[in-house]
């Protein structure tokens, strides 16, 4: 099946080469060239220094770079209800996709929101795009799997977090947490969305739910989108963890309409080296 990935860059603005040097790396373990970035902004004037007009694509060099402002949001000039400038140029992203997948490069099409979506309702025009995109794909009969970067299935982690960590754990505030300095940039990346540890609170141990890292005012974390999850042991936490997966937007637009995203082994990852 083919894969493609939405993504958005929210906190990213000031660390593009470490971006673009974690995704890179994080591609290759994959066994995948370089990804290609397709930006679906409508306008690019931004406050993100590193995404502001031209300066991204400038770093990624000729040929990993294409701006389609046909999928950017009508709504951010025009106001009104989220709608594409041109959805037929979803049609040209699909073969921009299919053309990098024979060459096993994936495509990353990018906007600025921080999810794709809030509580189940859509929070950003890229998961409109995946939709879209399923869609056409359906047309064409080709099987596709559009998802959030770094996509896969969450896993427990076996990681020594410090003690900050473990207070994040059960704090509904915290967006991030120091990343363990045994993960490497390339490992933190890749991590799924709704990958956990578990951490020693109060009553014992609590889940750590945890998605890819990003890399902020110089240091390297593990990002958070949701509240701790419901439950009182694992098997609970897990069946939450995939439930809040869906309502955020992390899981794969798929086509054929009836394939299945696959299913979580829970196997634990080791990332103290």
């Amino acid at each position: 099946m083919t894969e493609a990935f939405m993504w958005g860059y929210w906190g990213w603005g000031g660390s593009t080469r470490e971006l673009v040097e974690a995704f890179d790396a994080a591609e290759a373990q994959r066994g995948y060239d370089p990804s290609v970035f397709v930006d679906v902004r409508i306008r690019r004037e931004v406050r993100a220094v590193g995404f502001r007009g031209d300066a991204f694509e400038k770093l990624l060099g000729k040929g990993r770079h294409h701006w389609m402002d046909g999928l950017g949001n009508k709504a951010v000039i025009d106001g009104g209800p989220m709608m594409l400038k041109d959805p037929r140029v979803v049609d040209d992203l699909l073969d921009l996709i299919v053309k990098n997948d024979r060459a096993r490069r994936r495509v990353i099409f990018f906007c600025a929101c921080e999810m794709p979506r809030n509580n189940g309702e859509r929070w950003c025009h890229r998961d409109l795009i995946a939709e879209l995109l399923a869609d056409e794909a359906r047309r064409r009969r080709l099987p596709l799997s559009v998802v959030e970067w770094p996509g896969g299935v969450p896993q427990r982690l076996i990681a020594r977090f410090p003690t900050v960590a473990v207070r994040a754990a059960l704090s509904d505030t915290a967006k991030s947490v120091p990343m363990p300095k045994e993960i490497p940039p390339a490992t933190g990346v890749s991590l799924p969305w709704g990958s956990y540890a578990l951490v020693g609170g109060r009553d014992g141990l609590v889940p750590l739910v945890r998605g890819p890292a990003i890399h902020r005012q110089g240091r390297w974390s593990l990002q958070r989108r949701w509240r701790p999850p419901g439950g009182s042991n694992e098997p609970q936490w897990q069946r939450n963890i995939l439930a809040a997966r869906e309502a955020w937007g992390y899981e794969p637009r798929l086509s054929p309409a009836s394939a299945r995203a696959p299913t979580p082994s829970w196997e634990g990852l080791v990332v103290n080296g």
